[in-house]
């Protein structure tokens, strides 16, 4: 389980990230609409992974991974928002992408979903998008096993999130 936790509470990111953030979910609807995506669970669960690896597989090129194409960057949202659904954390823009930084209690790197989907691409194999999100549920694990009453906490995606009536009142 992951606390959602209102965009507007303190957010100090840059302008790029901000973009992004206000973006996702017209990314989302974009991918949720192109009919490729007919019939895909858009449940936020490691299982949609696999039939997301095999749409990478059969219809992407490793060359066509490419930040800025619509079906690309709505890859990369949906792989984002899955793996804060077990990690918390926040997108954040580095190095001329979109990052997904994780909650800090978890201690584990940031993702990039773009080279997550770049490597799927050019291995030929789902099992990086699976191993990612094998680690972040690890970290999350771990870190219950010292506190159980501790969830990560996402930073809401405009759209996306639906953030709790206790944290929206003033």
């Amino acid at each position: 389980m992951v606390r959602i936790r209102s965009a507007d509470a303190g957010d100090d990111a840059d302008v790029q990230t901000l973009t992004w953030r206000e973006d996702v979910h017209n990314k989302l609807a974009d991918l949720h609409d192109a009919k490729a995506f007919a019939g895909f669970p858009f449940d936020y669960t490691p299982a949609s992974f696999d039939p997301l690896a095999r749409f990478v597989l059969q219809q992407i090129a490793p060359d066509d991974v490419d930040a800025g194409d619509p079906l690309i960057d709505g890859l990369v949202a949906y792989v984002g928002e899955t793996l804060m659904r077990i990690g918390g954390g926040r997108w954040v823009w580095s190095g001329g992408r979109a990052v997904v930084r994780f909650d800090d209690g978890l201690g584990v790197p940031s993702v990039a979903p773009l080279s997550v989907l770049a490597t799927t691409a050019e291995q030929h194999s789902g099992q990086q998008l699976i191993k990612v999100y094998a680690e972040v549920a690890a970290a999350v694990a771990a870190r219950q096993t010292v506190d159980p009453s501790w969830e990560p906490e996402k930073l809401a995606t405009i759209g996306v999130d639906t953030v709790p009536i206790e944290e929206t009142a003033d």
